[in-house]
This record gives C-alpha cells, sequence and structure tokens, in this order.
C-alpha cells in the first residue's frame, strides 16, 4: 500500500480587531486578526491542525503582531463581533451591547 501525507500550512482571516497605531508605520488602522496552523494530510485530505497562532496584521503596513494564549479568546471574540456589524448583521445598539461584555485581559 501506498500512503501520501505531509504537512500543510495555511493562515485564514478571523476579521477586523482595533483600531491601534502601529509599531512599525506609526500610523492609525485596524488590526487585522488571523489565525496560522499548520495540519497534517493524508491523501490530501487535511485531518490533525497543530501548533495555531493568533496575530494581529496592520491593515496598512501588513507588519505582524503575536496574541498571547491569554488574549486569544478576546481577539476572536472582538473580530467575529465586528464581522457581524460591518455586514450589517446586528444593529449599532446590540454591538455596543456585545463589546462591552468582552473583557480585555492585560
Amino acid at each position: 500500500m501506498i500512503f501520501i501525507g505531509g504537512v500543510n500550512s495555511k493562515v485564514r482571516e478571523i476579521g477586523p480587531g482595533e483600531l491601534e497605531t502601529c509599531s512599525h508605520c506609526s500610523k492609525e488602522s485596524y488590526q487585522i486578526i488571523k489565525e496560522s496552523y499548520d495540519s497534517f494530510s493524508l491523501f490530501f485530505i487535511p485531518l490533525l491542525p497543530f501548533n495555531r497562532k493568533i496575530f494581529s496584521s496592520c491593515s496598512n503596513c501588513g507588519t505582524q503582531k503575536a496574541i498571547s494564549s491569554e488574549q486569544r479568546t478576546y481577539y476572536r471574540d472582538l473580530a467575529q463581533l465586528n464581522l457581524l456589524y460591518l455586514n450589517n448583521l446586528i444593529e449599532e445598539k446590540e454591538y455596543f451591547l456585545r463589546k462591552q461584555t468582552l473583557k480585555k485581559p492585560q
């Protein structure tokens, strides 16, 4: 029998984060939250994801900044909330109510 396997790397955009001043280009811009991970594939089908990392990327210059594991949940939830609001799936009042419930870890 022949087995075809390998490791693939993927990066997916989760959504927009907060408005911050970039440490590289010094411009205020929204940070894009992204997730990268590797996965083991068997017969070109991804099976086991591992080595997950979440980072923010400056929408102006593309500089990437790692997000710690303590902040991971906050930034993932914030990006999903921002996507809902930008796609007009929730109203402004509901957006701000939900955003207040998110707690940013230090």
